[in-house]
């Protein structure tokens, strides 16, 4: 008799909770003007491209100065040609790299163009509700923005779900018979940051296994109407990809207020069901990619936090064994994997160390060369 009362209580109370959760309306996101200051700067410093069925991509650039090639002089040019460009992972945008891009433009002596975007869904760009959002998706709408910028030849530094998506242009790079791509651009050098490039050996977060599994629609929809967008289980998800210990409080703080704000800016908080999908594809795609870099002749580097929760160590380890197998990627041996002591974020956790590596690695290319 009770137990048959408690689940007539818990039934009445389910019919009650149910319809008033739905009836909910979601927060919407920020508008330009209720984002961050910093961030308001950094959209100041921008522009956006029309690159996909008409979408926008935002883009923030710093560009070569004024250099030889301009009086004609042949001293330079191939410097001035150059372009680092910088790809961001999930569930972020291009502000990860807001603290390091000026100062790798600096070291590279302002001879080479440095350019991050948003991927569409992400931090400033288009959110458009309908899209698939795959790993393709992303690498179709990066080569239309290269394209469109004229980027002819490119050093590309990868993070998170960044990585998968420039491994995907490297499995077409290698298929140029197919693709065409090196019809309008030459890869120079690719530098993977810490992602999940071998998704078995990555420990992702609940949150991310709730979303890209069957229940995730309703769970983010649900999620939506409930809770703000910078709800304290974001919050605490985000903390704990910076290695532990992290010493400035203030600033990861400040980090993950500005992720959550992008994040949710044009209601990008509402399609992460959506842009996770990127997951799925890792485990479809993940032998297409392993072929590529075990025959790719671009130079390719790992730089990677050592303390990642979510791409351990095992994961660049393993990369690096089959980069090491490759015949063509042999003579970058010594510089093949660097670790730093950060997480997940690195270029965030330790802007100076990245700065330092990827000019390095870019520098090195540059004096010893790649293939053309």
């Amino acid at each position: 008799m009770l137990k048959a009362a408690s689940l007539l209580t818990v039934g009445l109370a389910l019919a009650v909770i149910v319809p008033w959760m739905w009836s909910v309306e979601p927060e919407p996101g920020p508008t330009p003007d209720q984002l961050p200051y910093d961030v308001r700067v950094w959209l100041g410093q921008g522009r956006f491209t029309r690159v996909h069925a008409g979408h926008s991509v935002f883009t923030v650039t710093r560009d070569p100065l004024a250099s030889p090639c301009k009086n004609g002089t042949a001293a330079g040019c191939e410097d001035e040609e150059e372009t680092v460009v910088l790809v961001h992972g999930f569930p972020t945008s291009s502000f990860d790299y807001r603290r390091v891009m000026d100062p790798l433009w600096e070291r590279l002596g302002r001879r080479v163009r440095v350019l991050a975007f948003d991927h569409l869904g992400f931090g400033l760009s288009d959110k458009p509700p309908n899209l698939t959002y795959s790993v393709t998706d992303h690498a179709d709408t990066t080569l239309a923005l290269l394209r469109a910028l004229r980027v002819r030849r490119a050093h590309i530094v990868a993070h998170d779900m960044g990585d998968s998506v420039v491994t995907e242009i490297l499995a077409r790079y290698t298929r140029d018979d197919i693709y065409g791509i090196k019809s309008f651009l030459h890869i120079r050098s690719v530098v993977f940051t810490n992602g999940g490039m071998r998704i078995n050996l990555a420990s992702l977060r609940v949150t991310q296994t709730l979303l890209a599994s069957p229940l995730g629609p309703q769970l983010n929809e649900l999620m939506s109407r409930l809770l703000p967008p910078d709800n304290w289980i974001a919050r605490r998800q985000l903390a704990s990809l910076w290695r532990p210990g992290y010493e400035d409080e203030a600033r990861q703080r400040q980090d993950i207020r500005h992720i959550l704000a992008l994040l949710a800016y044009n209601g990008g908080h509402r399609i992460l069901h959506n842009t996770i999908s990127y997951l799925h594809d890792r485990y479809r795609l993940e032998r297409r990619w392993l072929e590529a870099l075990a025959v790719t002749d671009v130079p390719v580097f790992l730089v990677w936090g050592a303390e990642d929760a979510v791409a351990p160590p095992a994961i660049a380890e393993s990369v690096r064994d089959v980069l090491v197998a490759n015949p063509a990627q042999r003579r970058w041996t010594p510089e093949r994997l660097t670790w730093v002591h950060a997480g997940h974020f690195l270029m965030l956790e330790d802007g100076p160390a990245w700065t330092h590596i990827v000019h390095d690695l870019v520098r090195a290319v540059q004096t010893r060369g790649s293939p053309a």
